[in-house]
Parts: C-alpha cells; sequence; structure tokens
C-alpha cells in the first residue's frame, strides 16, 4: 500500500514521488528526496547534481554562454526551468516534512533531521540569469564578431560542399559527413 501525502502539498508530483514506493517511515522517504535535491545523487547511470551544483554549473566558465542552442532548445533557459522546478519540488518536500512534523520525530517512528541551512540556501538560492553570466564574463571574452562572421561563412561553405559531395561519385560518405560536421560547428561558432 502506497503511503500518501497529508498536508496542503501531499498531492504535488515530488511529494507523490517520494512517497510512491516507500516501504519504511515517511519521514525518512521525504528526507531522502529532500537531500536528493539538495546535494544530489548517484542515478546509477552518472551524477544528479544538487541544485547549488547546478546553479554553480551555470556560472562557471566552461557553462554554455547564454544564447547557445542545442537540440533546437537554448541551454540556457533548459537549465534556468530545472533549477525552478527542482526548487518548487523542495518547497512542496519541505512543507510536507514539517507539516508531518518529521524533525521532531513527531510524524513517525524516529527523527529524520535535515541539514536546515542547505535547504533554506538550495530554496532561497536565486537562479542565475543571463546578466549573471554576462557580469562575470563579459561578451567581449565571446568570439568576436569577426571571427563570428567569418566562421558563418566557412560554415556555409562547407555545408554546401558536403551537399555537393552526395552527388560526386567518387568520395564516399566519411567526406560527406565530415565537411557537414564541421559546417555545423562552425555555425555553432557563428551563432553564439
Amino acid at each position: 500500500m502506497a503511503v500518501r501525502g497529508l498536508g496542503p502539498t501531499g498531492n504535488t508530483n515530488a511529494v507523490r514521488n517520494a512517497l510512491r514506493r516507500c516501504a519504511k517511515d515517511p519521514c525518512e522517504c521525504i528526507g531522502e528526496a529532500i537531500e536528493r535535491l539538495v546535494n544530489g545523487h548517484d542515478t546509477g547511470q552518472g551524477w544528479n547534481k544538487g541544485i547549488m551544483e547546478r546553479i554553480a554549473a551555470m556560472l562557471s566558465p566552461t557553462a554554455d554562454p547564454p544564447g547557445t542552442i542545442f537540440n533546437g532548445k537554448d541551454t540556457w533557459q533548459t537549465h534556468r526551468t530545472q533549477i525552478q522546478d527542482r526548487q518548487r519540488g523542495l518547497n512542496n518536500l519541505k512543507e510536507e516534512y514539517d507539516f508531518r512534523d518529521c524533525g521532531s520525530g513527531g510524524g513517525g517512528s524516529g527523527v529524520y533531521a535535515l541539514d536546515e541551512a542547505a535547504v533554506r540556501e538550495a530554496l532561497n538560492a536565486p537562479v542565475p540569469t543571463e546578466q549573471d553570466y554576462w557580469d562575470r564574463y563579459p561578451e567581449s571574452d565571446a568570439p568576436g564578431a569577426l571571427l563570428r562572421v567569418g566562421a558563418g561563412v566557412l560554415g556555409t561553405v562547407l555545408l554546401v560542399g558536403a551537399a555537393a559531395l552526395v552527388f560526386v561519385p567518387f568520395d564516399g560518405p566519411v567526406g560527406e559527413a565530415a565537411a557537414g560536421t564541421a559546417g555545423i560547428a562552425l555555425w555553432g561558432v557563428a551563432t553564439q
């Protein structure tokens, strides 16, 4: 039998997911879900970053700058949305945790103590804006306009060349793929 949420946020996705397969004290399941959002966790296929790790990654010098498009989506906006969704889920879980009085042991068989300061920090951390990124890394550090125009022109030439190679019987798919890949990469530089 699945455990159900009791508080005003008990029917939210975050709380339902935390309690869906809970076979132990509900406070423990909710506390573990909170800690995964705050601190991150190993999924078995890699590390799923916590909220503060995600914020730091957005503002790192190796991060995609605002305006980077990957698979048709703005990576910056995707990361912002993910952080906002995780903060909303964390808030819902914390409300259920408090409603059940989990921190004092009143809600279950034992006390499940959280690092309240870390939870507050993750809940209240501002989601980075594009301006936050550019304040750290001024646009003068981004590829210059002349470089972007040159990359766009060369990228176009390579893409047209890749299309032409389709009709040349002496060249194989390797040449087409190489020219196409180089053209797309250059267009990536041109559109930054």
